[in-house]
């Protein structure tokens, strides 16, 4: 089958996030026989794009007609049968995808690669505000949620609570479009090794920026510190946060900057993730894919998924920075339950391995076609 990717950004050798998966997903589906193409609106002056990549002629008017015409007749060069659009957020793309689809002859995917109730949690120190936020923003992406699911042919969502919520929300009388199509994990099972050998280690990974919840760790670390002096805190990532690291002098706690994390997974024991939310978050599952337990706040609705409710990792609510460090000591003292959470964590996440992402995603061409 001929299939074009979407992406705002164009994909290149130094892929993050969004990119990173779809690359992934682009990658083995080549692999098993399909053909790919990529279009973008802006290359952000990347200089080593896929091949067969074409850049929109206007990335200032997403909605303009050249976009369409140029789209459309990329497509039908190509012979695509589907679009797969990685930027499920904006009514003006998702209608001029459309059009250009329906002219090509082709079907559109939208993928919404992150959690739908991002905001949910935005002001979650003051109830009354974030109360309203929500009834807002529920409004507001309801709307625009209820009008790029009418122009999709299917719409891709990363956990079954996600398809949920945007059902509710949006008003939604026929959720058939939706298909459930979680992330594939980061590393191949070749590329595993059987067991590992762990040290006093609690990783955190990612970058240091706001909505990352770095200006919880100090209050967690310092807990859990003051209890385990001979565990050490590793923190990969780098960003504006940084600062609040450094300035908070934490006792037992190494701030390297941006690092392969592979060699930090295989050595630590248990890792933390305090955002405010995240869409399905690979740092997880790379952990689980290495026997090292997640502490994660119940911030995004894909949590309860990844983390198999509680039973590949710990779920706390959020914002509770007390029982966080809590949760955290109780897993160092007790070496059985972390182990037996390890292996389960590394068994659980198998089901994410890319061959079962693939025949998904294969399930759903099929379907459309």
């Amino acid at each position: 089958m001929n299939i074009a990717f979407f992406n705002w950004y164009a994909i290149d050798l130094l892929f993050s996030g969004i990119e990173k998966v779809s690359h992934r997903v682009a990658t083995a589906l080549e692999e098993r026989g399909h053909h790919l193409c990529y279009v973008c609106v802006d290359s952000w002056g990347k200089t080593a794009l896929q091949k067969n990549t074409f850049i929109l002629p206007n990335a200032s008017k997403i909605e303009a007609e050249e976009n369409r015409i140029a789209l459309r007749d990329f497509l039908r060069s190509h012979d695509v049968s589907v679009l797969v659009s990685h930027s499920a957020y904006s009514r003006r793309l998702a209608g001029m995808l459309r059009e250009a689809t329906y002219e090509a002859g082709a079907k559109l995917v939208q993928v919404l690669h992150t959690t739908p109730d991002s905001y949910h949690y935005r002001y979650w120190q003051c109830k009354v505000v974030n109360r309203a936020v929500r009834a807002f923003m529920n409004r507001k992406w309801g709307n625009s949620w209820s009008k790029i699911y009418s122009l999709s042919d299917a719409f891709v969502v990363l956990c079954q609570p996600s398809a949920e919520f945007i059902t509710r929300i949006a008003h939604i009388q026929d959720p058939s479009k939706f298909a459930v199509i979680h992330n594939a994990n980061t590393y191949l099972p070749t590329e595993l090794a059987p067991a590992y050998d762990k040290e006093p280690i609690v990783l955190y990974v990612g970058r240091l920026v706001k909505g990352k919840g770095i200006e919880h760790i100090p209050t967690i670390w310092r807990q859990v510190s003051a209890q385990h002096p001979d565990w050490r805190l590793v923190v990969l990532g780098d960003g504006p946060y940084r600062a609040t690291l450094e300035k908070a002098q934490l006792a037992n706690c190494d701030i390297l900057g941006t690092q392969e994390p592979k060699p930090y997974y295989e050595r630590a024991a248990i890792s933390i993730l305090t955002s405010n939310a995240e869409g399905w978050s690979m740092v997880l599952t790379e952990a689980m894919q290495h026997g090292v337990v997640p502490v994660a706040f119940d911030s995004f609705l894909a949590t309860g998924v990844v983390l198999d409710e509680g039973r590949a990792g710990v779920l706390v609510p959020p914002f509770d920075l007390n029982l966080f460090a809590q949760e955290v000591s109780s897993l160092i003292a007790d070496s059985d339950r972390r182990t037996a959470m390890a292996e389960h964590a590394r068994r659980y996440v198998q089901a994410f391995d890319i061959d079962h992402i693939i025949a998904d995603w294969e399930r759903l061409f099929e379907r459309l076609s």
